[in-house]
């Protein structure tokens, strides 16, 4: 290459990356809501989608949010549990004496608990709902947490 026709491909690159850049930072600090409204970690996503969809009114949606935060609670420690039980498994690769039966019936047995505290958590979330919201619910919770719902999954 020529040193002139290679000095043009060496800033027009510059050039695209500087603009590629400034577009990234702007996209990053210039939609909040964006960030927001899919990060559900700390957010409550959850709650405006069901407020929205099952139509929530304001001291349902306190009573959600309260039921959430103790279930959170309790998951933790749950979750917390079930993952000292999965370090311990790996923590004895190298044991030819370690009985992983033993262990995969305890984290059978945490995973069962959890299955119970999250069908007793939805529970309680449809318990807060008035009767003409249930099939809003219903549909909502599936939405929500299947991949795709649409599908049929008795294939």
């Amino acid at each position: 290459m020529k040193p002139t026709t290679y000095d043009q491909l060496k800033n027009i690159t510059l050039v695209l990356l500087v603009l590629l850049n400034i577009g990234c930072i702007w996209i990053i600090f210039s939609k909040p809501d964006f960030r927001d409204k899919h990060n559900d970690r700390n957010g409550m996503f959850a709650g405006h989608l069901l407020e929205k969809k099952i139509g929530l009114d304001q001291q349902q949606i306190e009573a959600f949010k309260s039921l959430k935060e103790s279930h959170q609670k309790e998951l933790r420690s749950k979750m917390k549990e079930m993952h000292e039980m999965r370090k311990g498994i790996l923590d004895n690769l190298d044991n030819d004496t370690f009985d992983i039966d033993a262990y995969s019936q305890k984290t059978a047995s945490i995973q069962k608990e959890l299955d119970k505290m999250a069908f007793e958590h939805f529970r309680e979330l449809k318990s807060i709902c008035r009767p003409d919201q249930y099939e809003s619910f219903d549909k909502t919770m599936k939405e929500m947490f299947l991949k795709n719902p649409k599908k049929k999954l008795d294939k």
